[in-house]
Order: C-alpha cells, then structure tokens, then sequence
C-alpha cells in the first residue's frame, strides 16, 4: 500500500460539479429519450413508435472500440464492443444504471431526475419544431 498525495491523485470517473440530488445526468437521459420520442414521430409521423415506446422496434448501437478508454488508452476495452438498445426507454435506464454503476449517484437520485425532469426533452423538441415550421400547434 503506497500513499497518494493530493496533487497526484485521479479519479477513475471525474465527478461532475453540480448536486448529487436529484441526478442531474439522469435528467438528460429523461430528456434524450423525450426528444428523440417527439423528433422521431415529427419527422415520420404520429404512430412511428407505439404510444408505450418501450415497446418501439427501434433499435439503437454504439460501436466502442478495443483501447479506445479515455482513462486506460489500448487497454480497455479488450476487444470491440457494439452496445446495442432495444428501445428508447432500454437506453435511458442504461444511462441512468450507468450512474448507479459508476458510484456517482445513488437510486432515489436517478428515480427522481427521471420523474422531475419527464418531458423536458417532449417541450424542447415542440420548441425546435416550431421553429421549423413557424407553426408551434404543429408538433404534439
């Protein structure tokens, strides 16, 4: 065991300066999946995801690439990955578990950013789609 000075010292994830109550990253999970709910059935129309989107077929991946880690360069991960999201919704409650995971937040934290912070993402894309169109009735 080797001591570690203060101004040699990293943590593995940085931590975010704002409130541990509520997660405010899980509010930005909340808000990315309204967004995109409300984008997607603007661009395609209503009835492209069904009413209960965690059942949408619409699926989301994100490649990450063996040693392509911020933290542990040509090290981690070992080998490609391709993380792969059923629905909407599976890849909120990825990002908010990622925060659990992480150590960074704990449950009532992410429960609670989710249920503060739904339909944020709905108002914003309502917002952009006015602009759009000039036509602010446009967008549900």
């Amino acid at each position: 065991v080797k001591n570690i000075t203060r101004r040699d010292w990293q943590p593995y994830v940085r931590t975010m300066p704002h409130a541990e109550f509520p997660s405010f990253t899980a509010c930005v999970c909340q808000g990315v999946e309204d967004y995109a709910t409300a984008a997607i059935e603007f661009l395609y129309g209503p009835g492209t995801l069904t009413d209960d989107h965690a059942t949408s077929p619409l699926p989301i991946s994100a490649p990450v690439f063996a040693g392509s880690s911020r933290i542990e360069p040509g090290l981690t991960p070992q080998k490609d990955l391709l993380l792969t999201y059923a629905s909407l919704e599976e890849h909120r409650l990825a990002c908010g578990q990622s925060r659990l995971d992480g150590g960074m937040h704990f449950t009532a934290a992410v429960d609670k950013a989710y249920e503060l912070c739904d339909g944020v993402g709905t108002a914003a894309a309502t917002y952009a789609a006015s602009l759009v169109d000039n036509d602010p009735n446009s967008f549900p």
